[in-house]
């Protein structure tokens, strides 16, 4: 009886940790594409950091597991050795090493080490240090503070995957998980199409994105928003299709005999979800992105086949095509016109590719690869290495990423990398295939309707990098979890097994290593998203300081910019990009002559300061090296100026023309 009853008390406190840590790796995924697609660090480091909590609760529920299960193994193993090599590639290993497996990362931190140490920073508080020695101990990543943030997002990934398929045991919690992913997701495109009639270039009708871009919905580029759209219509197809109340619908000779059989809740559960199928597929078409439509019609068929492999039931199989028809009568509806002229441009693309901006931005990132091909230039890095290979065809702005995920992945990770992701690949396609044969019909059905959504991102990656906005990367973290938890579902629940407290040795000893590790990790990224906002704050004061004409406002505003530059300094000292922005922005100010002298000279110190700091943390970008040449023409040091602008022109694309600084320089 005590055993019993404790046994009990177990299990409930067990169900109830679970239950939040589901919950919380959920509301992650919900709203990471709310902020903006997540795109910006602050925002994914937030994000990053809830799903760290429901990651802990996983691993304390762990401490009261009934079901004792192996550590980690097979697919998860090569996710953890995924995340370890990219450990590696920020770890401070010796030169000798780092030239012979990356000699482009020894080239350019050798060299930024020997001109650094020639840069007079003149002498004020918070002076960075030069490197104490060229031979110093290097990295394989070109931009360790980037393959850093790739390390937290990859750490994300593996960890919402990790929490739903540990926690998604019952048809129950999977059609929940489910219903909350494509509540939001319809809501996102309602909000999308009203957005985009209102004629607003602005996302939320306030936020102008930094960088630019075609807005659509809340992300900064409609191609990306298609790509969200693609995995959560995917997602609804494979609830409607697991769904015990679609053939009475479905089948038209005997629906109202059929439909007295169940609840009106559950036949409003599944008209919701067909509608909010359709509005979900038709946001994809009135975005306008040719990727998004292309890759949905051939998932879309490719579902169907798989659909009507995997059921004898023909009315299970309709409502693919009933979809379709409702989707493009919706599209007709709204305005198919600009619709139609997007696809031909699709279709003039599809005869002559070669001539596509994309095939050429992919042929150069594979250059990337060939020149460090073992292990790559580092997670994350791309964007300070692609000016070194951008050509001719390419000179029209600066490429943040490859519009091709997968050139991209093998650019950054190298031969080592582009293994381990194909051996998880493969785990994980093969999981899918074994449920094929064992997995009840609900789950073959499920999975056929989710891989709409699997293969359009597939497809749509292709041609654009979809998958380096971190929403759509952990909405897809999100399906594969809830996939492999289908394959493990049974017609019913299984019974529950007994406490057995000597078996939990090993996944206590598992759980308190990685709440450990976990840890130390929450404190790295709390850190940087201190950094991340402040260097928010400074973007923000300084745009108040440009609105304002009253000389005393200006200087409060800029005083308050300089104080959150030292901020993101201190919290973010290896982040090129905010770096380089707290040099362009301070450069700026410098030559305002209505400031005072001595509010002048310490913008002008803090912009050579965050210059230096930029150049060290990514020593292949041009654009660091730019800045720093200019910070010093200022500060009057010739030489140095010379000495960065030289190396500047070494780094920028072939031909291009950096600005009038090089006859100041010399």
């Amino acid at each position: 009886g005590v055993r019993h009853l404790l046994d009990g008390l177990l299990e409930q406190r067990h169900g109830v940790l679970q239950r939040w840590a589901r919950r919380t790796v959920l509301a992650a995924v919900i709203f990471s594409p709310w902020f903006f697609g997540s795109a910006e660090p602050w925002a994914y480091l937030f994000i990053a950091l809830l799903v760290n909590i429901g990651v802990a609760i996983w691993l304390v529920s762990l401490f009261w597991e009934k079901r004792i299960s192996p550590l980690p193994r097979g697919g998860q193993t090569v996710a953890l050795l995924l995340v370890g090599y990219a450990l590696v590639q920020l770890t401070p290993l010796p030169t000798s090493l780092v030239r012979a497996v990356n000699p482009m990362a020894a080239e350019a931190r050798l060299t930024a080490n020997d001109i650094l140490q020639q840069v007079n920073l003149d002498s004020y508080e918070g002076k960075p240090e030069p490197p104490s020695s060229p031979e110093r101990s290097l990295t394989l990543s070109i931009s360790p503070q980037a393959t850093r943030e790739s390390l937290f997002l990859l750490l994300a990934y593996l960890g919402i995957f990790m929490v739903l398929t540990s926690t998604v045991n019952e048809w129950s919690k999977l059609r929940s998980a489910g219903y909350a992913i494509i509540a939001s997701s319809f809501l996102m495109a309602v909000f999308a199409v009203v957005q985009k009639l209102s004629g607003t270039r602005a996302i939320y009708w306030f936020h102008l994105p930094r960088l630019g871009g075609v807005i659509f919905g809340p992300f900064t580029n409609r191609n990306h928003f298609a790509a969200h759209m693609n995995m959560a219509f995917g997602l609804a197809v494979g609830l409607i299709a697991m769904s015990r109340q679609w053939p009475a619908i479905s089948d038209f000779h005997n629906w109202r005999s059929n439909l007295r059989k169940y609840t009106g809740m559950e036949v409003g559960q599944i008209t919701l979800l067909l509608f909010s199928a359709v509005i979900i597929g038709s946001s994809i078409c009135l975005s306008l992105s040719r990727g998004g439509m292309a890759s949905l019609a051939a998932s879309i068929g490719v579902a169907g086949f798989l659909i009507s492999m995997q059921t004898r039931n023909a009315e299970s199989r309709s409502f693919v095509g009933i979809l379709t028809l409702l989707m493009i009568a919706m599209v007709v509806w709204l305005g198919w016109e600009p619709v139609i002229r997007r696809l031909g441009f699709l279709a003039r693309t599809a005869t002559d590719p070669l001539h596509d901006t994309r095939f050429y931005s992919t042929l150069a990132t594979l250059q990337i690869w060939r020149a460090s091909p073992i292990v790559g230039c580092g997670f994350g890095s791309f964007q300070h290495v692609f000016p070194i290979f951008q050509n001719s065809r390419l000179q029209f702005g600066r490429f943040l990423h490859a519009h091709d995920d997968y050139a991209e992945f093998i650019a950054e990770a190298g031969l080592v990398g582009c293994v381990l992701g194909t051996v998880l690949a493969i785990y994980f396609l093969r999981l899918l295939w074994t449920a094929r044969i064992r997995a009840p019909e609900r789950s073959r059905l499920f999975l056929a309707g989710v891989a709409v959504g699997l293969l359009s991102i597939a497809i749509h990656s292709l041609f654009d990098f979809s998958l380096h906005k971190p929403a759509n990367a952990l909405l897809l973290s999100a399906l594969c979890g809830l996939c492999a938890a289908a394959t493990q579902l049974k017609v019913a629940s299984p019974p529950a097994s007994t406490w057995t407290p000597d078996g939990r040795t090993h996944v206590r000893i598992f759980a308190a290593a990685a709440l450990v590790v976990l840890l130390t990790i929450s404190l790295a990224e709390s850190r940087q998203l201190g950094g991340e906002l402040a260097f928010q704050r400074f973007i923000q004061s300084h745009q108040m300081a440009e609105q304002t004409m009253d000389i005393v406002n200006k200087e409060a505003a800029i005083d308050e910019a300089t104080a959150d530059a030292e901020a993101v300094m201190q919290l973010s000292p290896g982040d090129p990009d905010a770096l380089s922005e707290v040099a362009i922005q301070s450069l700026w100010r410098v030559s305002d002559y209505d400031l005072s002298p001595e509010l002048r000279l310490t913008l002008a110190s803090q912009a050579a300061r965050a210059a230096w700091m930029a150049v060290d943390a990514a020593p292949s970008d041009y654009d660091g090296w730019r800045w720093l040449a200019r910070t010093q023409v200022i500060l009057r040091h010739p030489l140095p100026a010379r000495l960065c602008m030289g190396r500047a022109h070494d780094l920028s694309p072939p031909g291009m023309e950096l600005d009038k600084l090089k006859q100041r320089a010399y």
